[in-house]
């Protein structure tokens, strides 16, 4: 589908219900509201969306403008490495062997100093002695 303008408020994870009747060209798309507004990560939708997307779309780097984790600090690596590369649970927790994350952010062996510092920046309370684990709205 190309030339769709999406409304401000849509962002990744939200449920699509797209119709089109038999024989016409016009699809016609709408959400499912949800009976009361929620907070999603730092976002307020009435809109129902699906948490694992959400969890995998919406990290720190990623906008709708570009995705990248050039000038990310120590925490906001961590959130974004856990919450794309983890194993993602139904309601939408990110879990990651703590001991696979340095090389999962940086894509090889980090220096002992960029280890360091990643794990200072995983919380106690997130984490295990060997595991990480991330919901949608948790901040290191």
């Amino acid at each position: 589908m190309t030339g769709v303008v999406w409304p401000g408020d849509f962002f990744p994870g939200l449920m699509l219900e797209l119709r089109r009747l038999r024989g016409d060209t016009v699809i016609r798309l709408a959400t499912t509201w949800l009976k009361e507004r929620v907070q999603a990560g730092d976002r307020e939708t009435g809109h129902c969306y699906d948490l694992r997307v959400l969890t995998r779309e919406d990290v720190p780097g990623s906008s709708r403008h570009g995705d990248s984790a050039v000038g990310l600090g120590p925490r906001h690596l961590v959130m974004r490495t856990v919450r794309r590369r983890g194993l993602l649970t139904l309601d939408g927790h990110a879990l990651m062997d703590r001991s696979a994350l340095p090389s999962a952010v940086y894509g090889r062996r980090p220096a002992r100093s960029q280890a360091a510092a990643l794990d200072s920046a995983v919380y106690v309370s997130h984490s295990s002695r060997n595991s990480v684990s991330l919901s949608r709205t948790s901040r290191p």
